[in-house]
């Protein structure tokens, strides 16, 4: 199952991601240093790069491998506080000595700048991820509301959810073996959702089946949190609901329409989408 290759589905409730990946650090008021390592894979070698940093009392903010470490050889990423160029330099000399497990070091330090860490790039199955904040999307959402109005805006954001949410459908969840009978097929794709909401930043979803309607409760949606920002009032999770018909009518062949009832951006705790199901999609 391609479940597995996720460790798991995640704990309803939990929160943080399961994986984090760097694209962008502001070193700010004091001097960080950004070391990245080629190393032997093999046990024992990211502890003894820890103790040497320690051994010079330097505190260690951030560690963590950009990528799934496989074969030989992998890289580990380190960010040092109140560590200046002469204190970078000095550990890179040593890291570098260290040659039957350390096989390359890149430094950089500063202060007051933007650190962009080579391999901290997002992939998702073999694909490179797309990475936007909040604050992008709010933009994005602003300046398009005002071009083309809300109306037109609206429906290309649901037009382009529906898309995601087929290649979603096509590209991922159908690589899944299928279970027989159509409740275990029901629940497995509103489990594989719920996950996937979460793996792209789309919110902690969780859902209830009602015969023909499914229900999501999604807190922390990225679309209607960036709405909200841009100052958008009333229903605004367009991409959202977009994408649950998407994918759902991948899913069954049937034809499915959401509608958002509950949204942040018009004051409510939590968004909440309602799924309807109706006549086959045609073949």
């Amino acid at each position: 199952m391609l479940r597995r290759l996720f460790g798991g589905r995640p704990l309803r409730g939990r929160r943080g991601p399961s994986i984090e990946v760097d694209t962008a650090i502001y070193a700010g008021g004091k001097y960080y240093t950004a070391l990245l390592l080629e190393l032997v894979n093999k046990p024992g070698v990211v502890a003894r790069i820890v103790d040497e940093i320690a051994k010079r009392r330097i505190n260690i903010v951030k560690v963590t491998t950009p990528y799934l470490v496989t074969g030989d050889r992998g890289h580990l990423l380190i960010i040092l506080e109140d560590c200046d160029e002469k204190c970078a330099g000095e550990l890179k000399r040593v890291l570098e000595g260290m040659r039957e497990t350390v096989l390359a070091v890149e430094a950089a330090s500063g202060m007051d700048i933007f650190l962009f860490p080579k391999l901290g790039e997002l992939r998702f199955l073999n694909e490179r991820g797309l990475v936007l904040s909040a604050g992008m999307v709010a933009e994005a959402l602003r300046t398009a509301s005002r071009s083309v109005g809300r109306t037109e805006h609206s429906s290309v954001l649901r037009f382009a959810g529906r898309g995601v949410g087929r290649y979603v459908y096509q590209g991922v969840y159908s690589l899944m073996s299928a279970p027989q009978s159509p409740e275990a097929q029901l629940k497995l794709s509103l489990d594989f959702l719920v996950d996937m909401f979460k793996a792209l930043g789309l919110g902690d979803a969780e859902y209830d089946v009602r015969g023909l309607e499914v229900r999501f409760k999604v807190k922390d949606n990225f679309e209607c949190a960036a709405a909200k920002e841009a100052g958008l009032i009333g229903p605004t999770g367009h991409f959202t609901s977009g994408l649950i018909e998407g994918f759902l009518e991948g899913v069954f062949g049937r034809r499915v329409e959401v509608v958002e009832e509950k949204c942040i951006a018009r004051g409510d705790h939590h968004c909440e989408f309602r799924a309807m199901m109706y006549e086959a999609i045609p073949g």
